[in-house]
């Protein structure tokens, strides 16, 4: 059993469409659990319209519902997800002043009895650094940060400084004793054959090396406004961008 974080300190990276397609792809072959923990709930509205009215994330941290009413199917076989929604803002706040508890271990308490039950959990993480990140961490085997070419250069490059935050932070982690050491790896997303984007190719390979995940995302957005606007361009075999995904689902499992 895996556990994959999608992380980035910097939002508009793809980090959901990421996250999302992973967990399809990988539901395939295997038994998959998506974990959305941003209270903006981008993951869970692509799988469920009425995902507000749903038990997730934030009751089972609560330990106000138990994981059968937290732990929903999905209209995939093999996929099974935990919805977020709004109210993970209050609980954030309330780990913020909890006096009661390693705030920090929260969702590993809640993960551990059900981690048997799949060979992948995937979490879709909100673009900050707080104590849900650090609950993420605890938990993940592997974090995947997205990148994406958004500046003419490395300096002004938000995604870049989004990427070195959330490095600083597996680091700092680390460092504190929090987790022992920690997997990661970069993903290239939104890329197409512009000079920007050659350059932070070029960047990230030579600085990061066998970190750099091989498969790039391709800018493409088509596929993804197309039909139920649901993301899973991974279904869609015949677009180059359903394509990558499936190329970056096969990579994953290379790494397991």
């Amino acid at each position: 059993m895996k556990t994959i974080s999608l992380m980035s300190a910097k939002g508009g990276c793809s980090k959901t469409t990421t996250s999302i397609n992973i967990a399809v792809g990988l539901a395939k072959n295997n038994k998959v659990l998506l974990i959305d923990l941003d209270p903006q709930g981008n993951s869970s509205k692509r799988f469920f319209t009425n995902y507000l009215e749903l038990d997730g994330i934030c009751e089972l941290l609560r330990k106000e519902k138990s994981n059968e009413e937290c732990i929903h199917h999905t209209q995939f076989d093999n996929l099974d997800i935990i919805p977020s929604k709004r109210n993970l803002f209050v609980l954030k706040k309330e780990m913020l002043y909890a006096s009661h508890g390693i705030q920090q271990l929260r969702l590993k308490n809640v993960l551990d009895p059900i981690k048997k039950d799949y060979d992948y959990i995937i979490i879709d993480n909100h673009p900050d650094i707080d104590l849900l990140i650090s609950n993420a961490l605890l938990c993940s085997d592997m974090v995947i940060i997205p990148v994406n070419p958004d500046a003419d250069s490395i300096e002004l490059s938000d995604s870049i400084e989004g990427m070195n935050l959330t490095l600083a932070n597996i680091k700092e982690a680390i460092e504190e004793g929090e987790i022992g050491g920690m997997d990661f790896r970069i993903l290239l997303t939104m890329t197409d054959n512009t000079k920007a984007s050659r350059m932070f190719e070029e960047y990230l390979r030579s600085d990061y090396g066998e970190y750099v995940l091989q498969t790039n995302i391709n800018y493409q957005s088509a596929p993804i406004k197309n039909k139920d606007r649901s993301g899973f361009v991974i279904e869609k075999d015949d677009t180059r961008i359903g394509q990558n995904y499936q190329l970056l689902v096969d990579e994953i499992r290379s790494l397991s």
